[in-house]
């Protein structure tokens, strides 16, 4: 079971891993021109961990919503806890919240080391 857990947390880590690449790569004129126009790269940084923060509890919003509905299939998948163990919720919640920040980590630091003249001389 831990081994299973390990790989949806690898799977997990990945897919937020590309969607945060992907919004990165989508702003990387916006946050040229922002260092061009005198952001500092610790701003630059922070606007990207911010936006993986909101991706991460906006995902973690919508399981909470969604738990009630999968109550059923929640139980039938747990042995020797109760679908609504509030351990195991923040616990879950916290793993994922982490996995999101950690996945975010990287694309931050590369739009950090974006170039502005590099990147608007293609305009």
């Amino acid at each position: 079971m831990l081994s299973f857990a390990g790989v949806a947390a690898a799977l997990a880590l990945i897919g937020l891993f590309g969607v945060m690449s992907y919004l990165v790569a989508q702003r990387e004129r916006e946050l040229a021109i922002r260092m061009a126009l005198g952001a500092d790269r610790r701003a630059v940084y922070w606007t990207v961990m911010g936006r993986g923060a909101a991706v991460a509890l906006t995902g973690g919003a919508a399981g909470l919503i969604l738990l009630p509905l999968t109550r059923k299939l929640v139980a039938a998948t747990l042995f020797h806890t109760r679908p609504y163990d509030p351990v195991i919720l923040v616990s879950v919640a916290a793993l994922l919240t982490g996995v999101a920040l950690l996945a975010s980590y990287i694309p931050a630091r590369r739009a950090t080391r974006v170039d502005p003249m590099e990147t608007l001389r293609y305009e």
